[in-house]
C-alpha cells in the first residue's frame, strides 16, 4: 500500500502556552534583575564612602631641611603610617608618636642649619671665622665636621636617638668643640673684697660744706691695682701661681676681643693686631720673644682696666661729726694696749713671713662662723710650719680645690690673732682639700687638712665681732703714732684716750 506514509495516525497534543504571560515574565525578571543590581552597586559605593570616612587621618609632616637625616625622617615616617593603619581607633598612641616625630625633626634640622651656618662661617674666613673660635683637629677638619659625620649614620640606621645626637654634637663641656671666652670675675672679686671693709676715702666737700664725697682715693685704687697684679705672678718659668690669674692673664676679654689684642691696639698703635698676631707671644712668659717690660706695662694696663670699672665713687654723703671730734673712740685704751704690747706668750707653729702669733690676745668668739673663701682671700697667705709643705705648694693646692668647688668653699674662721711683732692681725683657717686637689701629675698627696693665716684685710670686717674690730682700729691708730706708751698706765678702763 503506496499511499499509507502520507497519513499521521499518532494522538496530536494541544498547544496551552501562553505567550504574553512568559513575555511580561520575562520583563518582570529582566526588571528584578536590574534592581538587584542597581542594590548591590548602592552598597557597594555605601561600603567604599564609609571606609573612606572611618579610614584614619595621617598627619603631614612636610618635608623637613634635615640634610643628610632624611633617611630617618622617611623611616620614621613609614612606621608612623604602618602603625596608624594597623591600629586606627588608638588616638592617644597616634598622638605621641607624631608629637615624638615632630621633636625629631626639629631637633635634625636644627643640627643641619647650625652646620650649614658653621660652613658659612669658615667660607667667609676674616673677623667671622676668628669670632666663632671653631677648634680644628689635627686632621685639618673642624671638630663639628666630625661630629656630623659621626652621628649621621648612626641616626639614619636608629643606633642614635636625634636627642642623643644632638647633646654629643653640642657638647662643649671641654672646650673640644670651641673656645669659650668668658669674662673674668677676678677684678671685680678682688674690689669687692678690698670695698667690703669700708675702705672708699672722703674725697672732697660740697660747696656748703655739710657733706663729703665719699669715694676711691688714688691710695686705694693703687692698693687695689697692687692686689690683681699679685694675682697675676708667675716664676722665671712662666708658671702662673693661681689658675685664675694665669686665665686672667691671657683670656681677659671685652666685648669678646682678648684684652692682649686691645693691648697692643689702644696702647700701643698696632691698630692691625689681632689674636692670631705673633706679636702677642711677646707676653707670653714661656715664648722666646717674651718681653719683660712689655708684661709689666700689659699688667698695668690690665689690672686698672679690669678693676676701675669696679671702683665707682658713693656720692655725697652727710658728714658724721661724732667721727671727726672722737677719732679713737673704737680704739683700746692704753692700758690694754701696753699690756698686748708687752706679752711674750708665742704659738709654737710659726705661719711662714706672718711668723708667730699671740696665744694671750687670739680671739675666737663671734668671728663670723663659716666664711666664703675665694681667690682674693688667699692673697698673701702663709701656711702653718707643722703643715709639712710650704706655703706656696699649700696655696697652689687651695686654689685647685676652688676650682674643684666652683670657685668658693666655705672654712670656719678659728680665730684671729695678732703677730708676735705686735703690729698685725690675721684670721686663721683650717681648710680640706682632697686627694684631686693635690695631684699635681706625678700622682696625688692626698686628701690634708691645710691651717693658714690671711692678713684681717683680706676679711670683710663685718664677718668679725667687735673685740677684733677694736684691736684692728688700735693698730691702726698706733701706725699712726697716737699712743703715746710714756703716759700713766695704772688705771684699767678709765684710762686715758690717745691723744
Amino acid at each position: 500500500m503506496a499511499g499509507e506514509g502520507l497519513f499521521f495516525t499518532g494522538q496530536v497534543l494541544k498547544n496551552n502556552r501562553d505567550l504574553l504571560k512568559e513575555e511580561a515574565a520575562r520583563k518582570t525578571l529582566a526588571m528584578q534583575q536590574e534592581q538587584l543590581k542597581m542594590q548591590q552597586e548602592n552598597l557597594a559605593m555605601r561600603r567604599k564612602e564609609n571606609a573612606r570616612r572611618n579610614a584614619p587621618k595621617y598627619e603631614d609632616f612636610g618635608s623637613p631641611s634635615v640634610g643628610g637625616f632624611s633617611p630617618a625622617t622617611q623611616r620614621s615616617t613609614e612606621d608612623y603610617i604602618n602603625y596608624v593603619s594597623n591600629n586606627p581607633d588608638n588616638f592617644a598612641e597616634k598622638a605621641i608618636i607624631e608629637s615624638n616625630i615632630k621633636n625629631q625633626n626639629a631637633i635634625l634640622a636644627d643640627i643641619t642649619n647650625n652646620f650649614e651656618a658653621n660652613m658659612l662661617n669658615v667660607s667667609k674666613g676674616g673677623a667671622a671665622l676668628d669670632q666663632a673660635n671653631y677648634v680644628k683637629n689635627e686632621d685639618g677638619r673642624y671638630e663639628f665636621e666630625r661630629r656630623l659625620d659621626y652621628i649621621t649614620p648612626l641616626v639614619n640606621s636608629g643606633e642614635m636617638s636625634a636627642e642623643e645626637a644632638q647633646a654629643y654634637y653640642y657638647n662643649n663641656t671641654d672646650g673640644s668643640l670651641y673656645k669659650v671666652r668668658e669674662e673674668t670675675s677676678l677684678g671685680q672679686g678682688i674690689v669687692d673684697s678690698y670695698k667690703g671693709k669700708g675702705t672708699s676715702s672722703e674725697l672732697y666737700d660740697s660747696d656748703d660744706g655739710k657733706k663729703t664725697m665719699i669715694g676711691w682715693s688714688d691710695e686705694a685704687k693703687n692698693a687695689v691695682y697692687t692686689s690683681y697684679k699679685n694675682e697675676l705672678k708667675f716664676n722665671n718659668k712662666g708658671v702662673f701661681e693661681t689658675p685664675s690669674g694665669e686665665k686672667a692673664y691671657f683670656n681677659a676679654v671685652d666685648n669678646n676681643e682678648l684684652r692682649m689684642v686691645l693691648f697692643f691696639r689702644d696702647k700701643k698703635g698696632k691698630l692691625t693686631t689681632d689674636e692670631n698676631s705673633p706679636i702677642l707671644t711677646q707676653l707670653d712668659p714661656k715664648s722666646d720673644d717674651f718681653d719683660k717690660e712689655l708684661s709689666n706695662e700689659y699688667l698695668d694696663y690690665l689690672a686698672k682696666i679690669e678693676t676701675n670699672p669696679f671702683m665707682v665713687n658713693e656720692g655725697f654723703k652727710t658728714k658724721t661729726k661724732g667721727k671727726q671730734e672722737d677719732p679713737f673712740k673704737d680704739a683700746y685704751p692704753i692700758a690694754d694696749w701696753e699690756r698686748m704690747s708687752s706679752s711674750q706668750n708665742f704659738t709654737e707653729n710659726k705661719y711662714g713671713d706672718h711668723g708667730r702669733m699671740l696665744t694671750d690676745f687670739n680671739f675666737t668668739q663671734n668671728v663670723g662662723g663659716e666664711h666664703n673663701i675665694t681667690p682674693p682671700t688667699l692673697n698673701n697667705m702663709q701656711v702653718s710650719s707643722d703643715s709639712g709643705i710650704d706655703s706656696e705648694l699649700a696655696k697652689k693646692y687651695i686654689l685647685k680645690q676652688l676650682e674643684l668647688s666652683g670657685g668658693k668653699i666655705k672654712s670656719k674662721l678659728s680665730q684671729v690673732a695678732i703677730s708676735e711683732d705686735h703690729t698685725n692681725m690675721y684670721g686663721i683657717y683650717s681648710i680640706q682639700v682632697s686627694k684631686k686637689a693635690t695631684d699635681d701629675g706625678s700622682g696625688s698627696k692626698g686628701s690634708m687638712v691645710l691651717e693658714i693665716s690671711v692678713p684681717i684685710d683680706n676679711i670683710d670686717s663685718r664677718l668679725l665681732g667687735p673685740v677684733p674690730k677694736r684691736w684692728y682700729n688700735s693698730l691702726s691708730i698706733n701706725k699712726q703714732g697716737a699712743y703715746n706708751k710714756e703716759e700713766s698706765t695704772t688705771t684699767g678702763g678709765g684710762a686715758p684716750r690717745p691723744q
